[in-house]
């Protein structure tokens, strides 16, 4: 390839990756959900009462759990994983206190990898879908705090329209001595999402033969002395 084609290829290229930086720099929730589902994301709206009527019972699930957590420790040994611990708590926190609940009818796990964790169906037929963080540092964040990667699970678990939601619980203590001293009920609707770009090949495109420069292995000798060569 001649040089003056090298460059005009890498001019294109160079166009086209910082066209697709530019663009998904900050892209809203609902839009990402959307395009990767075809189900549409619901704003809340609490001058509707039964919006406010959902809210008052999310607050309440939180405060129930949150109480109980505070009392009983969590005893799980990093703090990464009291996020899975909760989201399997919180169902059952509404199931043994499901008398208290005037809007919400059921909360299931959706189980697998992936956003969201947990759907709540209500009494006016709308459907909630809350993921469960755990974090000791509320205030301060890296980029990983909240992702998703909307591929087959995600599809999978999100198959109606209706409102998403974090119930982030804040978390205080030590390792096997964790407990809920707050939480916080985000809506999703319009949180802005940085995609991470990432290149990425297989083992077979990485090895591939021709680009090899050298290589080497180590054999043992079936021997007395077990020793082993290079081959």
């Amino acid at each position: 390839m001649r040089d003056e084609d090298i460059l005009k290829e890498l001019e294109e290229y160079r166009r086209i990756i910082r066209g697709i930086l530019e663009v998904f720099e900050s892209i809203p929730f609902h839009i990402v959900i959307k395009i990767a589902t075809d189900r549409d994301v619901e704003d809340f709206n609490l001058s509707n009462a039964h919006d406010r009527s959902l809210v008052e019972d999310l607050k309440l699930l939180a405060d129930i759990t949150m109480s109980y957590f505070y009392d009983s420790i969590i005893s799980i040994g990093r703090i990464n994983e009291v996020s899975n611990y909760l989201e399997e708590q919180v169902p059952i926190m509404f199931k043994n206190n499901k008398h208290c609940f005037k809007v919400i009818q059921d909360v299931r796990r959706l189980g697998g990898s992936g956003y969201p964790d947990l759907i709540f169906l209500d009494v006016y037929g709308g459907v909630t879908y809350i993921d469960i963080k755990a974090t000791q540092r509320p205030n301060t964040g890296s980029p990983r705090d909240f992702y998703i990667t909307p591929l087959r699970e995600t599809r999978r678990k999100i198959n109606h329209s209706g409102k998403h939601c974090v119930l982030g619980f804040v978390i205080d203590g030590k390792p096997n001595s964790f407990k809920i001293v707050g939480w916080k009920l985000v809506n999703l609707y319009n949180i802005r999402l940085r995609l991470k770009p990432e290149f990425n090949c297989t083992n077979l495109e990485l090895y591939r033969e021709e680009n090899i420069l050298a290589e080497n292995n180590i054999e043992l000798i079936n021997d007395k002395d077990g020793r082993y060569m290079y081959r």
